[in-house]
Formats: structure tokens, C-alpha cells, sequence
């Protein structure tokens, strides 16, 4: 049972470490070419990532209250 709990962390630290080339989460986001995203569209795709979001949460929502 030991060496399972130790592959177990073993397995998580692999998987959580960034692999070489990966940005750290708090980055400034850039494009394949290298240059920084414009705020604007930074923003326009946040808003569209939350509104997609809402969207999938009222569909779950109505699928739940029909399946009732």
C-alpha cells in the first residue's frame, strides 16, 4: 500500500508541473505570433467564455425541469 500512496504523489507532482515552453497561469496571454492579445479582445473572449458558460447552465437547467 506504501509504494501506491507514493506513485499516487509521484503521479500528481508529474502532472502538475509545467512542462518547458508552458506559461505560468499568470501570464500575459499571447498570440502564436508572439505578440501580446489586445485588451479588447482579451475581454470580448472572456465575455463570450461567460456567456457560453450561462448558456450551458439554462440548457442543463431547462433539460432538468423537463425531465421532471
Amino acid at each position: 500500500v506504501w509504494f501506491q500512496n507514493r506513485r499516487a504523489k509521484w503521479r500528481k507532482k508529474e502532472h502538475t508541473k509545467k512542462g518547458p515552453g508552458r506559461p505560468a497561469h499568470n501570464a500575459h496571454p499571447q498570440s502564436c505570433s508572439g505578440e501580446p492579445i489586445p485588451p479588447e479582445e482579451l475581454r470580448r473572449k472572456e465575455r463570450e467564455r461567460r456567456q457560453k458558460k450561462l448558456l450551458k447552465a439554462l440548457e442543463r437547467q431547462q433539460r432538468k425541469l423537463a425531465a421532471k
